[in-house]
């Protein structure tokens, strides 16, 4: 009965957390607002040497106008190797209302291959606000 408690304990307390991200802006990006959740980035430490140097942060991408799979929008949580200037998306959810909002539509577990940043893209805007 007390692990049922607390699991109750913690999910209310995890979905607290979320509802409680302050998402700040990055822009526009053509026809979407590009947003990241500074209170949750978090820095991983390598296995091998121990030694910190990846740094991960949740997204948000809400368009416009639905695409052609129906989403309104995405939250992705990114990867960034700042000392090799790379990021990657480790998992994805799209969503069919703004703002993550309403039925998910779809989600992805698998981590992206590592992908170069494209300077004034919003990866690289948000590679620039996490690395430095």
């Amino acid at each position: 009965m007390r692990v049922r408690l607390l699991a109750a304990h913690l999910v209310l307390v995890t979905g607290w957390a979320w509802a409680q991200s302050e998402w700040i802006s990055l822009g526009r990006l053509q026809d979407s607002e590009f947003y990241y959740d500074p209170i949750n980035i978090r820095q991983t430490v390598s296995v091998l040497n121990k030694t910190p140097h990846l740094w991960r942060v949740w997204t948000i991408q809400s368009w416009d106008a639905p695409t052609a799979a129906g989403a309104r929008s995405d939250r992705s949580q990114y990867e960034y190797d700042c000392s090799a200037n790379r990021f990657r998306v480790l998992q994805q959810e799209s969503y069919s209302d703004a703002m993550t909002d309403g039925v998910r539509l779809a989600r992805n577990s698998r981590p992206s291959d590592w992908m170069g940043l494209t300077p004034n893209t919003a990866p690289a805007v948000l590679r620039d606000i996490i690395c430095n």
